[in-house]
């Protein structure tokens, strides 16, 4: 069944410098454990779900058939350089059943237990997103062997010390990857072991690199067919683990019955608008939890999910075939704002190229297709407007789900209205992802729903930063959080520990939110985001951020103030073709996109512009940004100025742009 306003209750009294407590009305007499009593660890959640969906397809990948290889000229710094991009060729999917991949965990596990692993043991992967990688993790699951996860974009610092902070004996990862574990075998003592699912050469060209490494005692290499090949032939009982014995390792240490709960919380809030005939499509990093909870609670479900790659999710991104959005179809999408906003750009600017009259059309069916579906009235009449932005998304899409950061209202507005309803979640590593939900019967704008029944959320006074459990019309606060999702603590880390947990329980989220009459959660920034301006006025950067995102010439930015200053300024990445069109309009057209974002008339004019947007967004006065540098160069996990989830690094994106910042601040002065 689904509910109705309120969403979320309080529950008992409120205590002084407090809001009252808030419970999902779904269940506030008690805070979900599990979502069947027979799953009491992730290792039941599989072999449950096989039972009830035995031959359904649970695993699609798509064969790598080729590549090619395309020339574009490209000007840098004045100089023109040729460039060459490899663009795949992918073949369909291909599936695996809930009983192959049962009997594959099997094989699988036996096989790590041939070459000398034990229950409680420690195995890394560092490795994409692939069914291998869940793969893997049940494998280890079977055995009560411990992961602990790593992004794929690690480098050989960050590796080093995951192996080293764990212990792991085991590594897990991929065949281009092996380069990066070679660097670091010598330092890291404990590794005994490295797997990896590409071929047997790619084995003994990692074995000759290794022997030029430091180190006296170098580990050994099996590819994942012979790892199965050995447990074909040793195949060992399961051995379950504990639901309060540690299953996933992140510098936060979760247990099954952490997991479990969530997987819990999240059906009981969503279960009746998923289930077996649906498919999602998996390609966030496996290594943040919440992808890990997105695709465990499918698995829940009897859901399909077929694995893609951001490198080849668009049409764009592949040759002599379909991107894997479209490829595969699915009903179900999990995304960072990031993305979203890049899909509701690239609408508008076709939209915005095309003539007056389907411009006109394209608009009036927006603004009426939205008032339709605020008054609950049928819109399927739009369908046939909307059917080409559909069609780009594989044209079965029913609900996405965006998380990480708040979305901006515009993209959340327009995609909820052109491609499928758009859903909020709120969670962090330490609540396993997830904390709040908006359901589709609850669905507002800007809101990131109502507490999951795992957990039980409260408000916490900020009065240094003007946020109250008393303010008016809706209490504010730091976002308290407690129950079966949420973590004990980090892995010896006590200080950090003692300073983010109560001894009852509550993990301090550091994030600021507020509830409504309904019951939902928003996010209003990061406790230490809020920054007092010289003026004694706050801002919240992450706030002012979702804004400017959704303006058509940012691509990303990072909002930055300190109290020495009386207005805050940007650091942009903006969009190429924003920006020649900007220079075109200033009678610049003759540039480059690099000499565009350096001229002080171009930056001015695309100032004025974004500024504009925000204020119709409902920014103003202290929240409107005073100056702007733009930067040619796209942030991306590789130049460390995003985290392989696609969020800001702003502690890195400000010390690589100091300079720039310096001037912007002499300038606004």
């Amino acid at each position: 069944m689904t509910t109705q306003a309120p969403f979320s209750i309080p529950v008992g009294e409120a205590q002084k410098g407090e809001s009252p407590v808030y419970r999902s009305v779904i269940s506030p007499d008690k805070i979900v454990e599990t979502p069947d009593e027979r799953m009491k660890t992730l290792y039941d959640i599989l072999h449950v779900s096989a039972e009830r969906f035995g031959d359904k397809p649970l695993f699609g990948t798509r064969p790598v058939l080729g590549s090619v290889e395309e020339e574009t000229q490209v000007t840098r710094n004045g100089e023109v350089q040729t460039k060459t991009w490899t663009f795949p060729t992918l073949g369909d999917y291909t599936w695996k059943s809930y009983n192959e991949v049962v009997k594959d965990c099997g094989l699988i596990s036996s096989g790590l237990l041939k070459i000398g692993m034990q229950p409680q043991d420690r195995l890394i992967i560092f490795a994409a997103t692939s069914a291998d990688w869940m793969i893997m993790a049940q494998s280890c699951f079977q055995q009560s062997i411990t992961i602990a996860t790593a992004y794929d974009t690690l480098g050989e610092e960050g590796l080093l010390h995951a192996l080293n902070q764990t212990k792991a004996s085991v590594l897990f990862t991929n065949p281009d990857l092996l380069k990066v574990a070679i660097k670091v075998i010598g330092k890291a003592p404990h590794l005994k072991h490295i797997v990896h699912n590409g071929s047997a050469q790619d084995s003994t060209k990692a074995q000759e690199d290794t022997a030029s490494s430091e180190g006296d005692s170098h580990p050994s290499y099996h590819t994942l067919d012979e790892i199965r090949a050995l447990g074909k032939d040793n195949l060992i009982p399961a051995f379950p683990p504990q639901a309060r014995g540690p299953c996933m390792h992140h510098g936060v240490l979760l247990t099954h019955a952490n997991l479990v709960g969530t997987i819990g919380g999240v059906q009981a809030i969503l279960g009746f608008h998923v289930g077996e005939k649906d498919t999602l499509l998996a390609y966030l990093p496996l290594a943040h939890v919440l992808e890990f909870a997105v695709e465990t609670v499918c698995i829940f479900w009897g859901v399909s999910l077929g694995y893609g790659s951001p490198r080849t999710l668009s049409d764009i991104s592949v040759r002599k075939c379909k991107g894997d959005i479209r490829a595969l179809r699915p009903t179900l999408m999990a995304g960072v704002p990031a993305v979203w906003d890049k899909i509701r750009k690239g609408v508008m600017d076709k939209v915005s190229n095309s003539n007056p009259i389907v411009r006109a059309i394209f608009n009036a069916a927006c603004k009426a297709k939205w008032a339709c579906t605020q008054a609950g009235i049928p819109s399927g009449w739009a369908n046939p407007i909307f059917r080409s932005v559909k069609d780009q998304t594989g044209g079965r899409l029913r609900y996405v789900l965006s998380g990480g950061a708040p979305i901006s209202r515009e993209s959340q507005k327009l995609l909820s209205t052109i491609m499928c309803t758009v859903l909020q979640g709120y969670g962090l590593t330490e609540t396993c992802g997830m904390c709040t939900i908006l359901p589709p019967e609850a669905f507002e704008l800007s809101r990131t729903g109502a507490p999951v029944p795992c957990v039980e959320v409260k408000l916490v006074d900020c009065p240094d930063a003007g946020y109250t459990s008393s303010d008016k019309p809706h209490p504010r606060g730091e976002v308290w959080i407690r129950g079966t999702s949420v973590t004990k603590g980090y892995y010896q880390m006590e200080k950090e520990t003692e300073e983010a947990f109560t001894e009852d329980g509550w993990f301090k989220t550091g994030d600021i939110g507020s509830f409504d009459d309904n019951g939902l959660l928003s996010i209003i920034d990061r406790k230490k985001n809020l920054v007092k301006l010289a003026n004694g006025e706050y801002i919240a950067l992450e706030k002012l951020e979702s804004v400017y995102k959704s303006c058509q010439a940012v691509g990303n930015i990072c909002v930055c103030a300190n109290s020495y200053h009386h207005s805050a300024v940007a650091l942009i990445h903006p969009i190429a073709k924003e920006v020649l069109r900007v220079a075109k309009s200033q009678g610049k057209g003759n540039l480059q996109f690099h000499e565009a974002c350096e001229d002080p008339k171009v930056r001015q004019q695309l100032l004025k512009e974004i500024v504009a947007e925000a204020k119709a967004g409902g920014l103003k006065g202290t929240e409107l940004i005073a100056d702007c540098y733009l930067c040619e160069e796209e942030w991306t996990a590789e130049n460390n100025l995003l985290t392989a989830a696609q969020k800001m690094k702003r502690k890195e994106v400000q010390e690589t742009f100091q300079d720039q910042l310096d001037e912007m601040y002499k300038r606004i002065d």
